[in-house]
């Protein structure tokens, strides 16, 4: 079981991601944008960060770069579906987070299954 904190500003999102995370057997505190992500990492100890790229207020390249600063072995997933007007843009984020650091990502819509593989892959070590 890990503890994971997940950071989606798509309500409906985060709440079918963190059911099957929890029904899963993860432990999983969400936020709804990377300012109160990054507030919940900094007060809290996580063993993996699952965040949405595209958010309000601090964005998910700006959280996962402040998260690293913090902790460069913090294990992160980035998630992204783009942007409707320009849907390439999501694969310019993706490949942005893992040269930062990131150490899996995936465009939304993804297979849930993919995700949980990615989580005990780097959860096992």
């Amino acid at each position: 079981m890990s503890k994971i904190l997940l950071v989606e500003n798509n309500t409906d999102l985060s709440e079918v991601l963190s059911s099957f995370l929890k029904v899963s057997g993860h432990e999983v505190i969400t936020a709804y944008d990377g300012k109160q992500g990054f507030n919940l990492f900094k007060s809290i100890s996580f063993d993996l960060v699952i965040t949405d790229i595209i958010m309000p207020k601090v964005d998910g390249l700006e959280m996962l770069e402040m998260i690293l600063k913090l902790n460069p072995k913090t294990l992160v997933i980035t998630l992204s579906g783009g942007h409707r007007l320009v849907p390439d843009v999501a694969n310019q984020y993706l490949e942005a987070s893992m040269k930062m650091g990131a150490y899996f990502s995936f465009r939304k819509p993804f297979k849930m299954n993919d995700l949980l593989k990615a989580i005990d892959q780097l959860t096992s070590c």
